[in-house]
């Protein structure tokens, strides 16, 4: 009885207050109407206790932060949260007032120190008298946002917090939290996932696969106790799963494991894509196995599985180091039946290859003119492949032409490009024409290597 008495007088007294005030809080607002509103309203009276008045300002503050919501004002909601924040307040705003608030936040964002100081304003938010399903929403989001502005250490001391109260992020963000964490520190990372899942939480197939992903630079002994608690897991795996899996294994240096994951892969009807294949033939490279690429490039033609830029670009250069013309123009054929189209790091190979196997600078020539068809402009590699190629033909003025091609183009000659002609020059017997490019060089502030000083040391007297 007591307390019902009390409500009613204290919303009696709410009533007591000048209507002007009570109407924004219950029609829509305008910035002219809202001028209307005096913070006399608030000054001490014997209408209204202290309390209440306290109380008062916290909705006056939280309705002008619905009003900067509303019409997207960053101004008036920084403001209504640091006066929120000045009043301790414990009136809370809703989670999705609070995501309009988080993105607001990240939109606007300019600088670091106006960054920081919003993501203050924001932990506010984080009220303990929320229920707890509402704050590990909110703890999720918010995390989310430090993630996307790299704020690292926000990030752990938000972990730790929700560690301290038995909370772990909801698993969608959990999973981003860990991409996150493994980039800058993988040991870290993999610590606040053994934590999380002794506190009952429970991992998916895109938790392992993001820790295995950025596990792939660590040691493979973890990426074997990460595939093990996978399979223990009871998890069905995915193709990507299995693509992120192969590649761990191969950049490691385990190509047996990697291969066995392929056939394990198709025991469960998950056919190998043009990604699985990439990353085997990729090991493959590094260990100069040119039988298993071969075998796999086979296999690629036979189950009709599209090719792309990188994968062939891959195996023209393999080929082309092995002066295998057939095959660096069957991949180059390849590219067109399936109308892949070629980058300027897949023509520079191409026309490479074609150095290493063919000593027709026509076919160069041809190359180069198709490349700049397609709107491609060569760049110093290219540049300096020519040159080296029409140098060692003999034709020493066409690599020369090349080279100040590319300086009329803007491409500024690296050290490698002085050195193919001038040795060029050397070679054939105009070691003073030599001499002027050395001096060139060095004008450009370009230090040359050992074997071009070599070349010209007997034209520098």
């Amino acid at each position: 009885m007591l307390f019902r008495s009390s409500f009613v007088l204290t919303f009696k007294r709410i009533l007591s207050i000048p209507f002007s005030f009570r109407l924004v809080h219950t029609q829509p607002r305008s910035p002219a109407s809202r001028k209307d509103v005096s913070k006399a309203h608030f000054l001490p009276n014997n209408r209204v206790s202290s309390y209440e008045q306290r109380w008062l300002l916290e909705i006056f503050e939280l309705n002008e932060l619905r009003y900067g919501l509303k019409r997207n004002s960053l101004e008036t909601v920084s403001k209504s949260i640091s006066k929120l924040v000045e009043l301790r307040s414990g009136e809370v705003i809703t989670v999705k007032e609070f995501m309009k608030v988080a993105q607001m936040f990240t939109h606007h964002s300019v600088s670091v120190t106006e960054r920081n100081k919003k993501l203050e304003l924001l932990r506010y938010s984080l009220s303990p008298c929320i229920p707890s399903v509402v704050s590990t929403q909110k703890y999720s989001y918010l995390l989310r946002i430090l993630c996307k502005l790299s704020e690292t250490a926000q990030v752990k001391s938000i972990l730790n917090e929700m560690s301290r109260k038995k909370m772990h992020p909801e698993t969608s963000a959990f999973n981003h939290i860990l991409d996150f964490l493994a980039d800058k520190e993988f040991d870290y990372a993999l610590k606040v996932f053994r934590e999380a899942c002794e506190s009952l939480f429970v991992p998916d197939v895109a938790t392992f696969t993001t820790l295995i992903k950025r596990g792939k630079s660590q040691d493979v002994s973890i990426i074997y106790s990460l595939h093990h608690e996978f399979s223990n897991a009871g998890l069905v795996p995915t193709l990507k799963f299995y693509n992120i899996l192969v590649d761990a294994y191969t950049q490691l240096g385990d190509i047996s494991k990697a291969r066995k994951m392929m056939d394990e892969m198709r025991s469960k009807n998950i056919e190998p894509n043009i990604v699985t294949y990439s990353s085997l033939i990729n090991g493959f490279v590094k260990l100069g196995d040119t039988m298993s690429i071969t075998q796999l490039y086979n296999e690629i033609i036979a189950r009709n599985i599209k090719p792309d830029v990188i994968l062939l670009t891959t195996l023209m250069k393999v080929y082309g180091d092995r002066s295998d013309a057939v095959k660096v123009l069957d991949i180059y054929q390849m590219m067109r039946q399936h109308q892949v189209s070629l980058d300027v790091r897949a023509y520079t190979t191409l026309i490479h290859a074609l150095t290493r196997t063919s000593a027709d600078t026509q076919a160069y020539r041809v190359v180069l003119e198709e490349m700049e068809k397609e709107g491609l402009q060569p760049n110093v590699v290219t540049y300096s492949i020519l040159i080296d190629a029409y140098a060692k033909a003999g034709d020493i003025s066409e690599a020369h032409r090349l080279f100040n091609s590319m300086k009329d183009r803007g491409i500024m000659p690296d050290k490698i490009a002085y050195d193919i002609l001038i040795q060029g020059y050397v070679r054939m017997g105009h070691g003073h024409a030599g001499k002027q490019l050395y001096d060139e060089m060095l004008s450009n502030k370009i230090l040359p290597k050992e074997g071009t000083y070599v070349a010209v040391a007997p034209f520098l007297k």
